[in-house]
């Protein structure tokens, strides 16, 4: 019975450690739409006022207004977005803009306030870059994906000569003729695979067999 009287009480002592994990919200996907669809209009990037409260950017966010903050990252629970949008006498977004905050909107604009307020910018505006584990094509960077989470890698590279037998009976149905296939293992050039397919897709046989 102590033990289980313990753990209880463990448990409540680390409620709060619990909470702020849980308090943690994706910005893209559930801050930035409420942000976006009932803030901007008159704290977005077309804000005219320097000491209003502003939005659309993390430095904006958590300036100083003169005391206070929209987003406080000392004290969270006294963030200006918090107040304003709990407020039952002058709530934010006001009434008047048809714009009122669901509950499960204003949940996860405390949250997201409470966890620390953290900006990161829409997938959709963010450049992307070229695995440097990708190996051939992209193709190869999910594949390769796959083979790390089970612990595994990719098998080591077969021989030319298997390789341009593949390639050969995969395109034209027949094996690579001699001539072809000494060219294909003389030539040292860093693209000599894609010449040979390159050759073979233009040979009057591709598709053929």
């Amino acid at each position: 019975m102590r033990t289980i009287v313990a753990g209880f009480v463990t448990l409540g002592i680390l409620h709060p450690c619990l909470s702020a994990f849980a308090a943690e919200v994706d910005f893209a996907r559930e801050v930035l739409p409420v942000l976006s669809n009932k803030c901007f209009v008159c704290h977005g990037p077309d804000t005219k006022k320097k000491d209003l409260v502003r939005l659309d950017s993390e430095e904006a966010a958590k300036r100083d207004l003169g005391g206070y903050h929209a987003v406080d990252e000392k004290n969270p629970e006294q963030s200006e977005l918090i107040l304003r949008i709990f407020d039952e006498d002058e709530p934010m977004p006001p009434k008047k803009f048809d714009k009122t905050l669901t509950p499960q909107e204003k949940g996860i604009l405390k949250k997201w306030a409470l966890s620390g307020g953290r900006y990161a910018e829409h997938w959709a505006f963010v450049r992307p870059e070229r695995s440097n584990k990708a190996r051939g094509n992209a193709v190869d960077h999910f594949v390769g994906e796959g083979l790390r989470a089970e612990g595994k890698d990719f098998a080591s590279e077969a021989p030319l000569e298997n390789l341009a037998r593949r390639v050969a009976l995969t395109l034209t149905g027949l094996p690579p003729e001699p001539d072809r296939l000494d060219a294909f293992l003389r030539d040292k050039n860093p693209d000599a695979y894609e010449r040979l397919v390159d050759s073979l897709l233009a040979d009057s046989r591709y598709g053929e067999h």
